[in-house]
């Protein structure tokens, strides 16, 4: 690069038909000339089931961001990840998407031995063809959690609740 920052994905910009786009440097981006027409605009970021603390799905520029954990933690490490997996397909649904419209998902297990649990109902759950980008940690999770997931999912524009 020759020192300029890029623009950042959520900032998009629209013109008028006709004019010619400014540098794509973010000093021209934040100071454009007065004949330049160009406006700036934010997506919008909608926010589903959301409380003082969190915000249960936040869908924004096309990708639907949310966590699951496991309701009923009295099950062991299969049962827990069964879970998880029936809880994002119900979110996926909510939202107008699909497992093959899965992009990312990061795995937090209280134990790596359970990897192997984990793997053969991820081969199991997961779309032929489609894997969404994965990866797996071993972290201490509260009382009971055996598992955690944080998923991002491409989500149409307008999407149910």
């Amino acid at each position: 690069m020759n020192g300029q920052a890029i623009l950042p994905p959520p900032l998009l910009l629209t013109a008028s038909p006709g004019d010619v786009p400014p540098a794509r440097s973010l000093e021209g981006i934040l100071n454009p000339r007065p004949s330049e027409r160009y406006h700036l605009r934010m997506t919008t970021v909608r926010r589903i089931g959301n409380n003082p603390r969190w915000s249960d799905i936040v869908i924004h520029a096309g990708t639907a961001r949310w966590v699951e954990v496991a309701e009923d933690r009295h099950q062991g490490v299969a049962g827990q990840i069964s879970q998880i997996f029936a809880q994002i397909d119900a979110t996926l649904l909510s939202i107008g998407s699909s497992r093959a419209d899965l992009l990312q998902i990061q795995i937090y297990l209280s134990d790596l031995a359970d990897a192997a649990v984990l793997n053969e109902l991820w081969d199991a759950w997961v779309p032929a063809g489609h894997p969404p980008v994965r990866a797996c940690v071993g972290v201490q999770l509260g009382p009971g959690c055996l598992a955690e997931m944080i998923i991002l999912a491409a989500a149409p524009a307008e999407s149910t609740d």
